[in-house]
């Protein structure tokens, strides 16, 4: 049989093996990362990584999504999203050494740490 499709999408810092093809709002439109840590604008409800958004407010951009000049970017936390985020199935990093392991990405540091 076919080996199952890959959706391999790389941050910063890390490389994720999806299961499944993760939605495209569960990526920043800044730095295209993975959003492990979501902020929600309060101008018009764009997701942006936690990255992005201190990067923008340091450099007193506007939002990259309706580029309000007129006020201070301002964003939230979206536990929501993340929860949602966090929920998505990965395979392990070291499937190519043997590792079997599916999950949710948010328990894939929990399972790399216990081997």
């Amino acid at each position: 049989s076919d080996p199952p499709p890959s959706f391999v999408m790389a941050t910063r810092d890390e490389e994720y093996d999806f299961v499944e093809e993760p939605p495209g709002d569960f990526f920043c439109p800044v730095t295209s990362d993975v959003l492990l840590e979501p902020y929600l604008t309060e101008c018009c409800g764009q997701h942006l990584s936690e990255t992005a958004y201190r990067q923008l407010q340091d450099e007193g951009k506007p939002c990259p999504e309706c580029k309000l000049k007129d006020e201070p970017l301002k964003a939230v936390k979206d536990k929501y999203h993340k929860r949602r985020v966090s929920s998505l199935k990965v395979r392990c990093p070291h499937k190519a050494e043997g590792c079997e392991w599916e999950g949710e990405l948010g328990s894939l540091e929990q399972h790399l740490n216990a081997n």
